[in-house]
């Protein structure tokens, strides 16, 4: 057996074998032409476009308003959790033994809901107060009068307070001290030269920072009742007395007819443009009180 066309091929004698063969095509021809014809690709219209999809990513965010409660303190939160306890993780609030929540954490999220929290911490908090460093000034003959050497520099000290402190929702509630400790102050130590030998020239031009008015008078160790002065020098001459608030302590100087001299004294009479002169037990007592210019060197 075989298709019609095989068939009839077959039975086709010998000597006319092409005869049959354009039989064939022809018939095969007929065949195409008699089936209907079908709509081209250009009347087929493009298949609809898929459905858009839209990802979680796109997708709007549902946030809920809540309002968090620290004692009298509201603090309105949006958020995306649904349950408290996940509100508190999104919030970053870690609970310790000793706090509370309500409603309980397993509580779902609701618009409007105030969560109330009470946060007990326990800290320890150190507070410093501080001690200022002195300046000391000690005087030495052998360094020209009104040089200045710093043998050693200043350093504020403290008292350390260590205390333990409890705190409700960051309202402290009570403390108490659980240490003490003192860091003492290094004092500023000054050398101040006290050698008037070569010194009693007066300053040449522009030497001077300042030139003042005041009052001088003089003093001794016996007329002052004691021997040894304010900064802890003895009672010589180059040493005057001043008001610290006019003239500061260390403050250089030229008296005329007097001589060179460092503020080292203080004293009670002696009050704004005053200054009191001393004199050493073998010095000659050649001043005499009255108004005098001054040069200031520093």
């Amino acid at each position: 057996m075989g298709s019609p066309l095989q068939q009839f091929l077959v039975a086709v004698p010998n000597g006319h074998l092409h005869i049959a063969i354009l039989i064939a095509m022809v018939a095969a021809l007929f065949v195409v032409l008699a089936v209907p014809i079908s709509s081209t690709d250009a009347d087929v219209p493009p298949p609809a476009p898929p459905l858009a999809v839209q990802s979680a990513a796109e997708a709007p965010v549902t946030t809920t308003p809540v309002r968090l409660r620290f004692g009298d303190d509201y603090r309105p939160v949006d958020t995306r959790a649904a349950t408290v306890a996940s509100l508190l993780i999104e919030q970053g609030i870690v609970m310790q033994p000793g706090d509370s929540v309500f409603p309980a954490s397993t509580a779902i999220i609701r618009p409007g809901m105030v969560i109330s929290l009470r946060l007990v911490r326990d800290v320890i908090v150190h507070e410093d107060e501080p001690i200022a460093h002195r300046a000391e000034l000690r005087y030495d003959d052998t360094i020209s009068l009104g040089q200045k050497v710093v043998l050693q520099v200043g350093v504020d000290g403290a008292t350390r307070r260590s205390y333990e402190v409890r705190t409700v929702n960051d309202d402290e509630i009570s403390r108490s001290l659980i240490g003490e400790e003192t860091i003492a102050p290094t004092n500023q130590v000054v050398l101040l030269g006290a050698n008037i030998q070569n010194q009693l020239a007066p300053p040449g031009e522009g030497q001077c920072r300042s030139t003042m008015a005041v009052w001088a008078t003089y003093y001794t160790a016996v007329s002052a009742g004691g021997t040894v002065t304010r900064t802890g020098t003895g009672v010589f001459r180059g040493i005057v007395a001043t008001d610290p608030d006019v003239i500061p302590l260390g403050a250089r100087m030229y008296v005329p007819g007097y001589g060179y001299g460092v503020a080292a004294d203080t004293g009670g009479g002696v009050i704004g443009a005053h200054i009191d002169l001393a004199y050493g037990a073998n010095d000659v007592y050649d001043w005499g009180a009255r108004h005098v210019e001054i040069c200031l060197l520093d």
